[in-house]
């Protein structure tokens, strides 16, 4: 399944409001994470997709979906994309070890 976040989407959802348009980032945020093999609860997948929008500039944009999706169609992006997501992959893991032993 292709998710793509154009305007005919956004047009059609008749003014998708910002939760609207979080969930279709989040969509977006999914795809990427199938294509790398990574599966989150939905409560990881949103914390993620906080910090990458904040890492990457494109928190409260308009078009936050739709910038996703053309970051992740850039080489350079994708590949940033996929570091950070893997360190932050890392990251929530050794802080799983540390509070599992605390």
């Amino acid at each position: 399944m292709l998710i793509i976040c154009n305007r005919k989407i956004l047009i059609r959802e008749a003014n998708v409001d910002a939760v609207g348009g979080y969930w279709l980032s989040i969509l977006m945020l999914d795809r990427i994470l199938r294509e790398l093999h990574v599966s989150l609860p939905e409560s990881e997948k949103s914390e993620l997709y906080s910090e990458l929008s904040r890492a990457f500039g494109f928190i409260g944009s308009y078009r936050e979906c739709e910038r996703l999706e053309e970051m992740w169609a850039d080489p350079l992006y994708r590949e940033a994309i996929e570091k950070y997501i893997e360190a932050w992959l890392n990251f929530r893991r050794r802080k799983s070890v540390i509070e599992a032993y605390g």
